[in-house]
C-alpha cells in the first residue's frame, strides 16, 4: 500500500484535500434533520466578547444577539447568512453539568419528552429537564439535556421554528461530533439503545 493511504497518511500529508465548491455553486440550506441526527451546537461561555471575537476571526461568523426568555442573550452565529451555532455567558450554575466553556452538541428528536424517557430506561440521566423555547412569542423548539452512564452530557432538539443549523458540512460549518469517553460500552449503551 502507498505510504499516502488511510489515516496516517493524511496526518503526515497535512490532512485531506480541501476542495472548493465550483464558483456560483449554490450551497443546499438545511431545513430538516432526521432524529438521531446531531443538528445544532452552542457553547456556555465564560467571556462572550472573547468568543465572538475568536470565531469572526477564524471562521467568518457574524453575530446577532436575540433575546431569550430568561434574560440572557443567545448570540446566534451566521455563515454566509445561515445559522451555524450559537454562544451564550455561562450561567454560574448549570447544575453542576459544566464547569468550563465547551461546546454542546444537540440531537434532533421527534419528542423531547418521549426521548428523555427512553433515556432513562436505558441508564441515562437528566441533565437540565425538558423546556420550551421561544423568542418573541414564536416557540423556536423544545430541548432537554441528558447525561450518559459516563457523565458526558448532550442535547436533545425538537424543531420548532428552529430546525438547528441551517449550514452544515461546509467550510466553517458543523461536520463532525464525536464523544471521548474511558467507557465507550457503558456510553454506548444509552446512544445506541435510544438513538
Amino acid at each position: 500500500a502507498d505510504e499516502t493511504d488511510g489515516i496516517a497518511g493524511l496526518v503526515e500529508n497535512g490532512g485531506p484535500p480541501v476542495v472548493d465548491p465550483p464558483q456560483g455553486a449554490v450551497v443546499p440550506k438545511m431545513t430538516h434533520y432526521p432524529p438521531g441526527a446531531f443538528c445544532w451546537i452552542d457553547l456556555p461561555s465564560t467571556d462572550p466578547a472573547g468568543t465572538r471575537a475568536f470565531y469572526a476571526d477564524i471562521l467568518g461568523w457574524r453575530a446577532e444577539d436575540l433575546p431569550t426568555q430568561v434574560g440572557i442573550p443567545y448570540t446566534m452565529f451566521f455563515k454566509d447568512d445561515m445559522a451555524v451555532a450559537a454562544t451564550y455567558p455561562m450561567p454560574p450554575d448549570l447544575g453542576g453539568w459544566q464547569a468550563q466553556s465547551a461546546w454542546l452538541c444537540y440531537i434532533a428528536v421527534e419528542s423531547v419528552d418521549q426521548t428523555v424517557a427512553r433515556v432513562l430506561d436505558a441508564g441515562g440521566a437528566v441533565a437540565m429537564p425538558a423546556m420550551d423555547v421561544a423568542e418573541g412569542g414564536r416557540r423556536q423548539g423544545r430541548m432537554a439535556l441528558i447525561r450518559d452512564p459516563t457523565g458526558a452530557v448532550v442535547g436533545l432538539w425538537q424543531a420548532g421554528e428552529h430546525v438547528g443549523a441551517t449550514l452544515f458540512g461546509e467550510l466553517g460549518a458543523l461536520c463532525w461530533n464525536e464523544l471521548h469517553t474511558a467507557d465507550t460500552a457503558k456510553a454506548g449503551g444509552v446512544f445506541v439503545g435510544v438513538f
